[in-house]
């Protein structure tokens, strides 16, 4: 059957409205770099991997199983380009422009919700696909569909000031439940979207009018929707695409995709790509063979069965997240209260479940295959006793339990060949109880630092409620998610096995003091060491003990309003039972104050900034939306792997033998630099600072800090330049490190640049004596002590990026920057070029945030590139990667600061005493 699926040559899809053909394409290639290279700039690059959503886009396509068309905001630097056959990509240009946009940019501009600018389109484009597909939406729901996007200057609330305008008519909802976060008034089990107070239901709320005169404009196209209900696509073809190294193949049923994985058994299987979009930009991992089974229906069913749930591997966790809520809803699925218990359990993750530009494309078998030990799923699979029903030619179809399903560091049961066809998730019984923990840095869209499913199965009994079985699942406490063995056994055949681990747990019934036995024997068995990836150890064990305290809490609530009579479980008091509530974030509000004055004068008036129309339409250009000039080279840094050693060797030969890469630039290749040079020779040109010349354009002989600029790999494009990178190979020899002010201080680490700022009555620091209190002589009271601040990234969602272009006249050289210190970076690449400052012309149009983090750092960037640049006599470009922009730039430096205060007895304050020390910070 595989001989059956033909290649093609030509990738056809729709964009904004207009027909477009790609031949030979590159299965390899990702949408956004497809839309750039194309002249739709309006689309960012943020982080490349799904994580800021400024590259977001809405993909209509027509669902075979459903019979209808589906419009969803996806990850452009995510979404391969060939997995758009026969689908219809809008980008923000596509919505309106300068003259004529769009409501929803409009009303985003006016409302002042762009500042930078560069999130803006992602934003844009997050509301027009929920007012597409829900022109009634409600705040909550205008609030949701932002929570796949960030943004770092403009804050929010105008944001939202804009959206909330296309909110008509809306009144709040009578029942006051958006506490307790479901909504009695429709006596659904859906999150509340509506406030509380005296009014209305949601079915009030109308459609702006705006939205109805524009819509029709972005329709999905009739040509392509008569050939998939009526034509040639009516049913799902069958096709692959050869990219040479890399062929994409895209079945259209079961049987085929058997066969594909037959012949290739160690096919990548990929729905969203955003696992394997992340390794292979990230980790340089090739994988020959790729899969897109989104259209075999067989893998993407949703059944209710007699004792339990079945879902198809291939259903998406949007959609998933549907059904469960389908399933939540006992009117509407017929089911008892307690049998939900775990599916509400899943439906809680999954609200924390990455942003929806993933869940709209993730498919649940890939989050179960990726086996990634912090999964927000796998450990309530594994809790529930959920099945997974794997198939293959050779094996034909097999069950593995979720329990049995992980055996290490992203390893799992499955054979070669082998696919997950569905799982099934049981019910739950009368008195099994279920919750689902997680714990992160911040409760939306971020991975777990732990997480956890917990599970009691009990019987009742006339002396209590009985322990029948038990199962506690863990996320982030070992290379895989983990089932604890002695909690297998804690209630086997209705008693305790006595095992070393729980030997003091004594009883069979349960009881609140079981728990701190298994908290007890928890913490004895984890089996994480100082130097346990991921750090952190005492908290996560922490977390793994207080998960299993509230589920402790959970169950003697649970019993003691389920039977009044039980003593063993008395009601919780408030203090207790408010742990049991998720914190739930009310709906955003915010108010501006000012005087609105009536005068020509435009001071005192809010007025929309001139850029704002630009930034919501992706007309706004920054400098890596300058389209690509003749004969541009693109730049990737090599930089240190090393926090503090010496530089034995650097190999890049094997990266100048990759087709497409022109050089390796490095110190050798600045203009009159001798080696010989003294590092604190002024006229050095390979040693440059923002205030004081110190610190290596290029590393000689050692490096101070890892990402510490060592080489540039030239190429013709900027996957060759990275790829190439990887390539080069630095040989170390490692040197002591400091990493704290405490240890720099220790060790006498000091940069010799000290600063003093005095006023007053105080003596010099210098002529001080140690312990002198003439400068407190008028205080009576005296308070000293330590303060302390953290580092802090810049975190600005464009990267550094610089295009340097050599002119034909006087060595001149013309600089286009994201830098906030444009007259610095003349004057730096001029000295490390040996011409005068006039000769070189920094121009910067706008920034996409900069923070201070394109103040200095900026500059480094752009003088290695001036360097190629003017060796080569061709323009170079370079935009850095999130992970070397953040490595690069350092951080925000953090500050220890001994104070002494003294004050009157009538609390004056008299004078203050800082000896403020901070560190010269970079990731080590």
């Amino acid at each position: 059957m595989l001989a059956s699926i033909p290649v093609r040559a030509l990738l056809e899809f729709y964009l904004n409205d207009k027909k477009v053909f790609v031949k030979n394409p590159d299965p390899t290639e990702s949408l956004i770099s497809y839309l750039r290279r194309s002249g739709l700039t309006g689309t960012k690059l943020g982080c490349s991997e799904g994580g800021c959503g400024s590259c977001t886009v809405v993909v209509s396509h027509y669902d075979y199983l459903d019979k209808k068309i589906n419009h969803l905001t996806v990850n452009a630097c995510l979404a391969p380009l060939v997995s758009m056959n026969g689908k219809h990509v809008i980008t923000v240009e596509g919505l309106g422009n300068t003259q004529n946009p769009h409501p929803v940019q409009e009303k985003i501009a006016n409302f002042h919700g762009s500042q930078c600018g560069f999130c803006t389109p992602g934003i844009v484009m997050s509301l027009y696909a929920l007012l597409r597909n829900n022109p009634s939406a409600t705040d909550h729901d205008i609030e949701e569909s932002f929570d796949g996007n960030l943004c770092r200057c403009t804050g929010y609330r105008p944001i939202l000031d804009g959206a909330k305008k296309f909110l008509v008519n809306k009144k709040p909802c009578k029942a006051s439940c958006s506490e307790e976060g479901y909504c009695k008034s429709k006596n659904a089990t859906e999150r509340c979207s509506h406030s509380s107070g005296d009014g209305d239901d949601i079915e009030d709320i109308k459609v702006h009018p705006d939205l109805e005169e524009r819509e029709i404009v972005l329709e999905f196209p009739k040509v392509l929707l008569n050939e998939y209900e009526n034509g040639r696509l009516a049913t799902p073809d069958a096709f692959y695409f050869d990219g040479g190294k890399t062929k994409w193949f895209q079945p259209s049923n079961l049987d085929q995709m058997l066969d594909i994985m037959h012949q290739f058994p160690n096919a990548k299987v990929i729905n969203g790509n955003t696992e394997v979009g992340i390794e292979v930009r990230f980790k340089s991992l090739e994988y020959p063979i790729l899969i897109l089974p989104s259209n075999i229906n067989e893998l993407k069913t949703f059944k209710m069965e007699e004792n339990g749930v079945s879902f198809g591997g291939c259903m998406t966790i949007a959609k998933f997240q549907k059904n469960l809520l389908d399933i939540c809803d006992i009117k509407k699925s017929n089911l008892k209260r307690h049998q939900i218990r775990g599916f509400e359990a899943l439906l809680e993750n999954i609200r924390w479940f990455a942003g929806n530009q993933i869940r709209n494309v993730a498919a649940i078998a890939g989050n179960i295959v990726t086996a990634s030990p912090i999964s927000d799923l796998n450990p309530i699979f594994v809790a529930m006793g959920a099945v997974l029903t794997v198939q293959s030619k050779e094996n034909g179809l097999r069950k593995i339990s979720m329990e049995e399903f992980f055996i290490g560091y992203r390893k799992t049961a499955l054979l070669p060949s082998e696919i997950v066809i569905s799982i099934f998730v049981p019910y739950t019984r009368e008195f099994e109880y279920i919750k689902a923990y997680k714990q992160a840095k911040r409760k939306d869209d971020d991975i777990a630092i732990v997480n956890a499913s917990l599970r009691f199965n009990l019987e009742r009994e006339t002396e209590g409620y009985f322990i029948e079985t038990a199962s506690f699942a863990y996320g982030g406490m070992a290379p895989m998610t983990i089932r604890y063995r002695y909690i297998n056994d804690l209630a086997d055949f209705k008693f305790f096995r006595p095992m070393s681990a729980i030997k003091s747990v004594t009883g069979r019934f349960w009881s609140p003091e079981v728990i701190p036995s298994i908290q007890e024997a928890l913490l004895a068995d984890m089996p994480m060491s100082a130097t346990t990836p991921g750090g952190q150890v005492e908290f996560r064990k922490t977390l793994a003990y207080s998960f299993m305290e509230k589920f402790g809490l959970y169950i003697s609530h649970e019993i003691s309003q389920l039977d009044k009579s039980c003593s063993i479980n008395r009601p919780l008091n408030e203090r207790l039972l408010s742990s049991l509530k998720d914190i739930e974030r009310d709906i955003s509000k915010g108010s501006q104050s000012f005087e609105q004055h009536s005068g020509s004068d435009v001071v005192g008036k809010s007025t929309v900034h001139l850029s704002a129309l630009k930034q919501v339409t992706g007309e706004a250009v920054y400098t890596d939306d300058i389209p690509k000039l003749h004969n541009e080279l693109y730049a990737i840094v090599v930089g240190s792997t090393e926090a503090h050693a010496n530089i034995i060797s650097v190999d890049y030969s094997e990266a100048l033998e990759v087709e497409g890469v022109v050089d390796y630039i490095s110190w050798k290749d600045i203009p009159n630099f001798d080696i010989k040079m003294d590092l604190n020779d002024k006229h050095n040109p390979n040693i440059i600072g923002p205030v004081f010349k110190d610190e290596e354009l290029f590393a000689t002989k050692t490096v101070h800090f890892v990402g510490q600029m060592i080489g540039m790999i030239i190429a013709h494009d900027e996957r060759t330049a990275r790829y190439a990178s990887k390539k080069v190979k630095v040989t170390y020899e490692k040197l002591p490190t400091i990493f704290t002010i405490e240890e720099a201080i220790d060790k006498k680490s000091f940069f010799p640049y000290p600063r003093e700022l005095a006023n007053g009555n105080f003596s010099s620091m210098k002529s001080a004596k140690k312990n002198d209190d003439r400068p407190l002589s008028l205080a009576t009271k005296f308070v000293s002590g330590k303060i302390r601040m953290s580092a802090q990234e810049h975190f600005y969602l464009e990267t550094n990026v610089s295009l340097v272009v050599p002119k034909k006249e006087d060595g001149e050289i013309e600089v286009f920057a994201s830098s906030q210190h444009p007259s610095e970076c003349q004057h730096l690449v001029a000295h490390v070029l040996g011409v005068l400052s006039n000769k070189v012309t920094v121009r910067v149009k706008r920034m996409g945030g900069g923070f201070g983090g394109k103040e200095t750092r900026a500059a480094f960037l752009t003088c290695g590139m001036a360097v190629a640049a003017r060796k080569h006599g061709v323009p170079v470009r370079c935009m850095l990667s999130r992970e070397d922009d953040m490595v690069m730039s350092g951080y925000r430096h953090p500050f220890l600061g001994d104070y002494k205060c003294g004050f009157t007895e009538e609390g004056k304050l008299i004078s203050l005493e800082c000896d403020v020390k901070n560190i010269f910070l970079f990731i080590c």
